[in-house]
């Protein structure tokens, strides 16, 4: 996290000890909004402490990820995971093994956390 925000004084006269986000920093920002917006849904009963809302007229966004190019919601089935051009064997049968299951079920489901680690350790030992 220490590579998202950079300290010390800036061109724009800011103070110190004000932190001003990298690139990078403003890169992770959808995805801070995209926490923040689950964790109200799911952990907050009493209600939020935090919210987004719009800066004019102060009514709560409810944040969704978009494709960028189409302005769609990015969710299934609509929209799937493939493997990248780094990925690994492992990689490539576990999205194989999916691509089969949500043919013969209709019923899409997004990778365990079980098999998003089994398929970094797979990954790792393929790099080795």
């Amino acid at each position: 996290m220490r590579d998202c925000w950079s300290g010390g004084a800036t061109a724009s006269g800011r103070r110190a000890n004000e932190y001003v986000p990298t690139a990078r920093g403003r890169d992770f920002a959808p995805v801070l909004v995209a926490l923040l917006a689950w964790g109200n849904r799911h952990f907050a009963p009493e209600g939020a402490s935090v919210m987004i809302v719009d800066a004019t007229t102060g009514a709560p966004a409810e944040p969704v990820v978009v494709d960028r190019a189409t302005g769609r919601p990015i969710q299934e089935p609509e929209f799937a995971f493939a493997p990248g051009p780094a990925a690994g064997e492992g990689v490539h049968r576990r999205l194989a093994s999916r691509r089969s299951h949500v043919s013969e079920s209709q019923e899409p489901t997004m990778p365990t956390k079980r098999a998003v680690a089994r398929d970094a350790r797979d990954e790792r030992r393929s790099n080795r």
